[in-house]
């Protein structure tokens, strides 16, 4: 996708704005932590864009979910499974495991590192910014969503 909407003036406008933000790597949570009043330009989009998004058919497909069960044990199973891995990548960019083995301990201790990596001064997290000029919306590349279920909670 191209952030182009039609209007050389507005988008050389946008993309000023847009490197102007960026030059400070501070992302979203600088903003919010910034306590703004207004949401900069560069994030709303206009009535036409809205509309022909809207205007798109919706596709009912949910995220992905392979089951790893067999990955290690069956090569009919491994099989699927890769097929499985390599289609959710080409056609999504992501996608949910299930029996992946991990520990909730070590789940955990993910989570914990991710919340302490987002809390740090902004300073800190300069080094790791970045962003994709190609993209008509501005992309949000620092989230990660775990939903563990524990084996005692899903059985009652």
């Amino acid at each position: 996708m191209d952030i182009s909407n039609g209007d050389p003036d507005l988008d050389s406008e946008r993309m000023k704005e847009l490197k102007a933000f960026d030059d400070t790597k501070r992302s979203v949570k600088g903003l919010v932590d910034a306590e703004i009043v207004n949401i900069p330009k560069m994030f709303v989009r206009s009535a036409e864009e809205l509309a022909e998004d809207l205007a798109r058919p919706k596709s009912q497909a949910g995220i992905p979910v392979i089951d790893l069960d067999g990955l290690l044990t069956n090569d009919r199973r491994r099989k699927i499974i890769v097929d499985q891995v390599r289609i959710a990548s080409e056609n999504w960019g992501f996608f949910q495991v299930m029996n992946h083995g991990i520990p909730v301990g070590v789940l955990d201790n993910l989570m914990a590192g991710i919340r302490k990596f987002n809390e740090q001064d902004i300073d800190a997290k300069k080094e790791f910014y970045s962003r994709e000029y190609q993209t008509r919306a501005v992309p949000q590349r620092i989230a990660l969503c775990l939903q563990v279920i524990l084996s005692e909670q899903s059985s009652k």
